[in-house]
């Protein structure tokens, strides 16, 4: 942390603590919630945010703090705290006062995988923006939206040593999963064939409870990177489609 910004944020917290007077304090703590946004410290930022006293808040004010907060709730990627603020922000203004949002809005809803809201808002941000053209390309994007796959069908796949990584559209990792459970399990079928149970119970027991807990899990884990993959790319294209 730089010693400008240590100096700044000691400042802000001085007049919070010591201050009677809420607007003041509500001044202050947006300041110091900028200082960490720009120390690009959105965890802090967004705990800031938190404690301003809202009711203290004129209309003006309450259209940057609701744009703020929920800016850095996306940056600091706490969507659902996002669009809970959203919610909020419509009851507390009307909707011309919170046009500006429309783009973070969208932006939000994406990542929540609400595509019909977020290609609402989206939309609506382009009309505005005069930027009307670009609406073909938004709306042929959303057409092709990420299919994503089942974790509750992941989870029963898995059971299955292999499967769960083929149904992620890991092939290959699927197949050495699957390969190397099965030639455990023949070692141990083996080995008490000819009555050696010691190491079947001890060895190819031990070796093959590992590999077939390990490939449940691993199957759930590569559902969820995949999911994330396609989601990614998705907004990815979407964000930079809206921000020309």
């Amino acid at each position: 942390m730089s010693k400008d910004y240590e100096k700044l944020i000691l400042n802000y917290e001085r007049i919070i603590f010591l201050s009677q007077d809420n607007k003041q304090k509500n001044q202050a703590l947006l300041q110091k919630a900028n200082v960490f946004k720009e120390m690009n410290d959105f965890d802090r930022a967004s705990r800031t945010l938190e404690r301003v006293q809202e009711y203290e808040l004129n209309e003006i004010e309450l259209k940057e703090y609701y744009y703020q907060k929920i800016f850095i709730y996306y940056l600091n990627g706490n969507f659902s705290k996002a669009a809970s603020t959203i919610e909020t922000m419509y009851l507390s203004l009307d909707s011309s006062s919170i046009s500006h949002t429309l783009l973070i809005q969208s932006l939000v809803y994406n990542e929540l995988n609400e595509y019909s809201k977020a290609k609402q808002k989206a939309i609506r941000y382009l009309e505005q923006s005069n930027k009307s053209e670009i609406i073909p390309i938004i709306d042929s994007i959303y057409r092709h939206k990420p299919k994503l796959k089942s974790e509750k069908t992941a989870k029963y796949l898995s059971f299955f040593p292999g499967l769960g990584h083929i149904y992620a559209g890991y092939w290959s990792e699927g197949i050495v999963s699957f390969l190397l459970n099965a030639g455990v399990l023949v070692f141990g079928g083996y080995e008490v064939i000819t009555k050696n149970y010691v190491t079947a119970y001890l060895g190819a027991g031990g070796i093959l409870s590992g590999l077939y807990f390990g490939s449940y899990e691993r199957g759930l884990h590569l559902t969820k990177k995949r999911n994330y993959i396609n989601t990614k790319a998705f907004n990815s294209n979407i964000k930079e489609v809206m921000l020309r």
